[in-house]
Formats: structure tokens, C-alpha cells, sequence
């Protein structure tokens, strides 16, 4: 009758295992369509906002899905000696500077008389420059400096320094922001870098049959019960 008992309730928590990964296995097909309804011609909406510091902050909602399904749509790329990926965010980005304006500066000082002088200080040209002439500005975003060639113009350094901060969290959604939405954002504080696309991947591993809370709570009882008898 003991062994009875146990085999019956053995036979209930593999229904119970089974029943709860039947339900996982529908409930992770819903959310990856949900999801992949979200790509238009493989990019996904993202939403850009200047702050008050003229940092731009990008937000886009989270990807979550297994490993295997990410590969096998071709949203994961994998890091050579990499096995395993817990999450992999990808920005593509570029810089706009629509007008600056870059001084001469002859012998160390801004000449902006657009005259050019012989040796004599006799004005031999109007509205031009001698060459070579160095150019250069330096600013907190946008660093370059050169020359003015006869050959054309040569860039000695060009620097746009940034800092890209990356967050995964959630945002308030709903009624009373008492839901919540799964996010990443990318802080850009360059104000010259403008983001033109984004996608993540977050890994979600599926649990083993032994992580079902129906089955922990089986065994308990199956446990409970040995120890009474």
C-alpha cells in the first residue's frame, strides 16, 4: 500500500512537471511573436530624448528570449570563446556636426583679415590665405587641428571624445505606474552623437524540470509524507 501511495503521488508530480512545461513552452512562443512583431525589416523602434545637459538618452524596450532562439534568428552575435551570453546590446551611431567654424591661426594668432602679405608687409593677395596655414580649435566635444596645404587640407587630429553609459531596468507603465516595462537605455554625452538604430538580446534561461514550483512543493509533500510513516 506504502509503495502504492508513493508511486501514485511520483506519477502526479510528473503530470504536474509536465503540465507546468507545457504552459512555459506556449507562454515563451507568445512572448517571442509578441516580440518579433515589434522588429520592422529586422530594426527595432527605439525612442531618443535630448536632456537638459545636451546628453542624448536612447530607450528601447527589452528583447527577451533563450539563446538558442536569438542565434537562430540571427539577433545574437557570439563573441569568439564565448559559450554563454547573459545579455548584448548594440548601438549604431554617428556624428553630425552641421556648422563649425574652424580659425587660422598663423604663427600662433587668428588672422581673420583674409589678407596675404609679402616680406615687406606689402598686401599682395586680398581675401585669401599663404600656405601652409594651421588650423585648429579645440572644444569640450569636437577637437581638431591641421594645416592649410597647397595640396589640399591635412588633418592632424580629429578627437570627439564620449561617454556611452548602458542601464538595464525597468520603467513605470500603466495605471498609477503601477506596472512596469523591461528597458535599456544608452546615455550618449556627446551632443554630436546621434544614435541611428539599436537592438539588445536579453538571455532568458529556461528553468529544469526540478525549478518547477510544482515539483519542489510535490517533493515536499512526498518528503513530509516519508518522514511520518
Amino acid at each position: 500500500m506504502k509503495i502504492r501511495n508513493l508511486i501514485i503521488i511520483a506519477m502526479g508530480l510528473l503530470l504536474l512537471a509536465l503540465l507546468y512545461k507545457g504552459c512555459q513552452d506556449a507562454s515563451d512562443r507568445k512572448n517571442l511573436i509578441n516580440q518579433l512583431a515589434e522588429y520592422s525589416l529586422k530594426e527595432k523602434a527605439f525612442e531618443v530624448k535630448r536632456l537638459a545637459d545636451s546628453s542624448t538618452l536612447a530607450t528601447q524596450t527589452q528583447t527577451i528570449m533563450s539563446q538558442k532562439d536569438a542565434i537562430a534568428l540571427g539577433l545574437l552575435e557570439m563573441q569568439k570563446g564565448m559559450k554563454e551570453v547573459q545579455a548584448q546590446v548594440k548601438q549604431k551611431a554617428e556624428v553630425v556636426i552641421v556648422e563649425k567654424q574652424v580659425p587660422y591661426i598663423p604663427d600662433g594668432w587668428a588672422d581673420t583679415s583674409g589678407l596675404v602679405k609679402n616680406e615687406r608687409g606689402e598686401v599682395i593677395r586680398r581675401d585669401s590665405i599663404a600656405v601652409p596655414t594651421r588650423f585648429k580649435l579645440n572644444e569640450k566635444w569636437f577637437n581638431i587641428d591641421g594645416y592649410v596645404r597647397k595640396e589640399g587640407l591635412k588633418i592632424d587630429s580629429l578627437t570627439i571624445p564620449n561617454k556611452t553609459t548602458l542601464t538595464l531596468g525597468y520603467n513605470k507603465k500603466g495605471f498609477l505606474n503601477l506596472g512596469r516595462e523591461a528597458v535599456v537605455t544608452l546615455k550618449n554625452d556627446n551632443p554630436y552623437l546621434v544614435v541611428t538604430g539599436m537592438d539588445n538580446i536579453v538571455v532568458k534561461k529556461k528553468k529544469k524540470f526540478w525549478q518547477n514550483p510544482l515539483f519542489q512543493i510535490g517533493l515536499g509533500v512526498v518528503g513530509g509524507y516519508m518522514l511520518t510513516k
